[in-house]
């Protein structure tokens, strides 16, 4: 780094005065002007230097402000001094450094000439001495006034040492090395294969440019592969280059453009104010740029602009690029966070058994009532990793997983977008711009209909209320939680320990519990409803010749329903495969009315067919979750059928139960119960088990 004056430093490319050095040169100044020699005044005003270091800022005139150095001292202290300095360089003393002031010699030579009587007790003159020292400063000041003036000085010469180029200076610096030490910035922005050799050639280029100079020492090759250069926070080697400037290593910087080094103004500014500021330059081989000349930063900001300038077109082609892909239902997906996907060579997503298994179990599980909470808990539990690797899940992740239409084989394109092309900052697609809705892109997880259920399960807990009115969250601590319902005031039930001695498991009615005013509701044991709920449900298994007809009733309509949705798909394509055809046409010739109205009726009719189809996938969904919970009861008794003979339930499975259960109604005297399956079965007592 360049030498700076004492009594300054730099900050943020500026130069600032240093309080407390600038008071030791006022001292200098005002000391040196008092007599002493330079190094007994460098001494007494504290200041850390040399001789010939204490000498130069007496004789610096930055000192008296240059316009990138403010001001120290006065211009009339610095004449004083420099006044002083000539009178002290015209005696011809060869022991300079021993020079005394006028006061100390008229007293040395005062007391030699009139030595005292007796020691102690010299009487001297005061008024002479002061008389004698008056005309000797008298007398001094003559003669360096008539060695100053005109007719006594040479005639005044100023002759001009040309200036060399930057990529040839050393540094002036006693410790400096003599070599220069130059480095080189490299970058490209992708990571294509063009891109690759390019990134390669620039590093062999400089690497053997530096190394054939004799005069420079190679300071390193720093290179960015793959980054933009619209932001400087993520390109790694740029910054380490930056510290190792700041640590005085590098004394100058060659690039390639100014493209190269930052396509941001204002970064690109600021980088090299900051390396201006430590005398490091930058040197710009495609613009020939040198930022330590005087008309360097002047190019660098146009130039600096127009690169800036060309980024923000070129994001503008590519985000013009992406979106014409969109619509063609080109799908762009990052998969290295994404559970239960990978892709092939092609760059088509294809399913991760392993991982897929465990997206599956996530449906299930919130579909039989568990909540985002309970199943991230279990996850983590069961030691299962996330997506990136973790070993914790949050109930944060498990409802994105839930709510993500890729599971189902959809897509829907553009949900965010950049804001600023220099930030690269994402928004949530509000509207601002279109989105695009790919169905069938890849290989589903779930089936559409079980992803239909969890959005319809979103949506009933979000709304979920008592018939009071009163507002209820979802619990799934226990199998009954949320599915008791009280028939005095429709609130649920909350599982408690009585006050009795025995201290026995109850559930009591939430309103109850506020006010026995408010709801008479009675309580009951746990397992007096346990009993009640493993009764109806084995009775079940006498309906099972029903629950098969059912089941195969729904799967024609199933199957009848989506054979009708796959033709409409197939009407939708060619739809749009037609409007794209007339849009085509109508940009070459945009006058054509007949295209014009021809783009608007398929439009329309394309907008019918997406609707009609909206309608029979619902329809679907609704048959798809009524063949479910048909599946799930028919496995429960398959499950429980030795030798085609029903052997009922003992245990109360909590997992069973939340699968199967609907609802559990509390009468004065027994209960009302329901099941997923559509079967409702009323016990006005139980007594004893049975």
């Amino acid at each position: 780094m360049a030498h700076i004056p004492y009594g300054y430093k730099i900050e943020n490319g500026r130069a600032v005065i240093i309080s407390e050095e600038a008071d030791r040169i006022h001292s200098l100044y005002n000391t040196f002007l008092q007599g002493l020699s330079i190094d007994a005044a460098g001494r007494k005003t504290g200041i850390p230097l040399s001789r010939s270091a204490v000498g130069k800022i007496l004789m610096n005139p930055v000192y008296l402000g240059d316009g990138y150095y403010p001001q120290v001292v006065q211009e009339s202290l610095f004449r004083e001094v420099q006044t002083e300095r000539a009178r002290r360089s015209s005696i011809n003393n060869p022991a300079r450094e021993s020079y005394a002031s006028p006061v100390i010699q008229f007293q040395t030579s005062f007391r030699l000439n009139n030595p005292p009587e007796k020691e102690g007790n010299a009487v001297v003159d005061a008024q002479n001495l002061y008389d004698s020292i008056e005309s000797l400063a008298v007398k001094e000041d003559s003669s360096a006034s008539a060695l100053l003036a005109p007719e006594n000085r040479s005639e005044r010469k100023v002759r001009c040492i040309p200036a060399t180029s930057i990529l040839k200076r050393v540094r002036t610096d006693e410790e400096a090395p003599q070599r220069l030490r130059v480095a080189a910035y490299c970058r490209v922005s992708t990571d294509m294969e063009e891109q690759e050799s390019s990134y390669e050639a620039q590093v062999r280029h400089y690497t053997e440019y530096i190394q054939s100079n004799p005069a420079w020492e190679l300071a390193g090759i720093y290179a960015d592969e793959g980054i933009s250069g619209t932001d400087t926070k993520k390109r790694e080697e740029f910054n380490r280059m930056m510290d190792n400037c700041t640590a005085g290593k590098i004394d100058l910087i060659i690039t390639k453009s100014i493209s190269r080094f930052a396509r941001n103004t204002v970064d690109c500014l600021r980088c090299i104010r900051k390396l201006k500021a430590q005398h490091i330059a930058v040197y710009f081989e495609k613009e020939n740029i040198n930022t330590l000349d005087a008309k360097g930063e002047v190019l660098i900001t146009i130039m600096a602009s127009l690169a800036q300038q060309e980024s923000q077109s070129i994001s503008q082609n590519v985000k013009m690029g992406i979106q014409y892909q969109f619509q063609q239902g080109k799908v762009r997906l990052n998969h290295s966070c994404f559970l239960g996907y990978t892709k092939d060579p092609s760059g088509n997503l294809i399913v991760v058994q392993e991982e897929a298994e465990i997206v599956r179990r996530i449906f299930r599980e919130f579909l039989a009532g568990k909540s985002t909470r309970k199943i991230a808990l279990d996850l983590t539990r069961d030691g299962i990793p996330t997506a990136t690797g973790r070993k914790k899940w949050h109930d944060s992740t498990i409802r994105s997983m839930l709510r993500n239409e890729k599971y189902m084989g959809d897509v829907l394109l553009q949900k965010t977008f950049p804001v600023d092309f220099l930030t690269k900052k994402k928004v949530k697609n509000l509207g601002e711009l279109p989105q695009y809705y790919v169905e069938n892109s890849h290989e589903p997880i779930i089936s559409r209909e079980t992803f239909q259920q969890a959005q319809g399960e979103f949506l009933r807990r979000e709304h979920l209320c008592s018939a009071s009115g009163m507002r209820e969250v979802h619990s799934c601590k226990y199998a009954l939680s949320g599915r008791m319902i009280c028939s005095c005031c429709g609130s649920s039930y909350r599982r408690m320990r009585s006050n009795t001695p025995t201290q026995n498991t109850i559930w009591r009615c939430k309103m109850h519990l506020k006010s026995k005013d408010a709801c008479p509701g009675r309580s009951v044991k746990e397992n007096e409803v346990h009993t009640a709920i493993l009764y109806a449900l084995n009775s079940l298994a006498s309906e099972k010749a029903d629950f098969e007809r059912r089941e195969n009733i729904l799967l024609k309509d199933i199957s009848s329903l989506q054979t009708e949705i796959d033709s409409i798909s197939q009407t939708i394509l060619a739809l749009q495969d037609r409007l794209a055809q007339c849009i085509t046409l109508l940009e070459m010739n945009k006058e054509d009315s007949s295209l014009a109205n021809d783009a608007h009726s398929i439009s329309s009719r394309l907008t019918d067919m997406q609707s009609t189809r909206q309608s029979l996938n619902e329809k679907k969904a609704d048959l798809a979750y009524e063949e479910g919970q048909l599946a799930n009861t028919l496995g429960f008794i398959r499950s429980h059928e030795i030798n085609g003979c029903f052997v009922p339930e003992t245990v109360f499975h909590e997992d069973e139960i939340m699968l199967l259960l609907e609802q559990v109604q509390v009468l004065e005297q027994g209960y009302v119960i329901s099941f997923k399956v559509g079967k409702v079965i009323e016990l006005l007592e139980i007594t004893n088990g049975k």
